[in-house]
């Protein structure tokens, strides 16, 4: 008989069966009483069930969530468990032996076991990839003083991401063929800096088949103009930035530092209210800036615990539904997006007069 009290009976001994804790499922068995007395007030027993689905198919729809609440819950203890392993080996090399650097490496590993999270294992390659990529240079510069031409290990994370990209695989190893050919040669010539110019075999071979995409109309891809441009120059600078100082000043072990610059103005365009992100951003850029600068590994890495710190503030401080550091941010966000968008009026302004002054001049 289809009523409200064989409906929830026949969806306990479901969840029942999943072994779902019990407030999860007293809390799932209330909602779904109020559902069904809400609907039975305009519906007949079998319109109800009809509308809300019977117990089985409900439940289906819930395993698939509790899933992924388990495999969650699981992740942030194995999470919590690195955290603190991490913490731990930190203040015991640093205190029992003074190696401050690169010992803070060990942080990397937090992040790394949130990838366990992915259930993609090309994403996974490809972060891990990133993440071995920045321990191998600063393990390799830290000890031998070769920073340069170490760099070259954070093409792996590109590679990676060429390997498990949907390409055919005549193209995929054509251009991991050419990319892995041309960091063999300007590594075995490193110390002549016009070998960079062979990187541009590569970046020709992206675009040709497809890696690179040459946009000329930020529209077609879903991207404001404005926010294109900005992030297209912030990339450009990011690589200007990271050669400059490390040909002309041999600042490889710290230039590679300009590329937060991207992720940072990312965040301030799409209007990202993040605290942690901005504040993870800043900490390890200005940990690793005082540390290579003024080798004081110690105590600074108490700058970290701004990360905590201010997500507590951001948590407890609500109001209306919102943060007081929301709401500044968010003035702070609107303020630069407006100057940004200025700056790029005025830049468009001044390229029309650079080419209607050319075309004056040739009539």
């Amino acid at each position: 008989m289809k009523n409200k009290e064989t409906y929830l009976e026949r969806l306990k001994i479901l969840l029942e069966s999943f072994d779902v804790l019990e407030s999860e499922m007293i809390e799932i068995l209330n909602d779904y009483e109020l559902m069904y007395e809400d609907a039975y007030q305009y519906k007949s027993n079998e319109e109800v069930w009809e509308t809300l689905g019977s117990p089985e198919s409900v439940f289906k729809q819930l395993r698939e969530t509790l899933k992924k609440k388990e495999k969650r819950a699981r992740l942030i203890d194995v999470t919590g468990f690195v955290s603190l392993l991490v913490v731990g080996l930190f203040l015991l090399i640093g205190f029992q032996w003074q190696v401050w650097h690169p010992t803070w490496l060990l942080f990397l590993l937090i992040p790394m076991s949130g990838l366990l999270n992915n259930d993609k294992l090309s994403a996974k390659i490809i972060s891990l990839a990133t993440f071995g990529s920045v321990i191998a240079f600063v393990l390799v510069g830290h000890y031998t003083g070769m920073w340069h031409p170490t760099w070259l290990v954070f093409f792996a994370g590109i590679i990676a991401g060429i390997i498990f990209n949907r390409k055919a695989l005549l193209v995929k190893f054509i251009n991991v063929s050419v990319l892995i050919s041309v960091i063999i040669i300007y590594a075995m010539f490193y110390q002549n800096h016009l070998f960079l110019l062979l990187f541009i075999i590569p970046i020709i071979s992206f675009i040709v088949c497809g890696y690179i995409q040459v946009v000329f109309d930020f529209n077609q891809v879903g991207i404001n103009k404005s926010k294109g441009l900005v992030l297209l120059i912030t990339a450009i600078a990011c690589i200007t930035l990271f050669l400059v100082f490390g040909i002309v000043f041999h600042q490889w072990q710290s230039s590679w530092l300009f590329f937060f610059i991207f992720p940072l103005v990312a965040m301030l365009l799409y209007k990202e209210k993040d605290l942690e992100a901005y504040t993870f951003i800043l900490t390890t850029v200005a940990y690793l800036l005082i540390g290579f600068y003024a080798q004081i590994w110690h105590p600074t890495w108490l700058i970290f615990l701004l990360i905590p710190l201010g997500s507590t503030l951001y948590t407890k401080k609500r109001r209306n539904g919102r943060s007081e550091i929301e709401d500044d941010l968010e003035d702070i966000i609107d303020e630069i997006e407006d100057s940004l968008e200025d700056m790029i009026y005025e830049i468009e302004d001044y390229v029309e007069e650079i080419v209607e002054a050319s075309i004056t001049q040739k009539d």
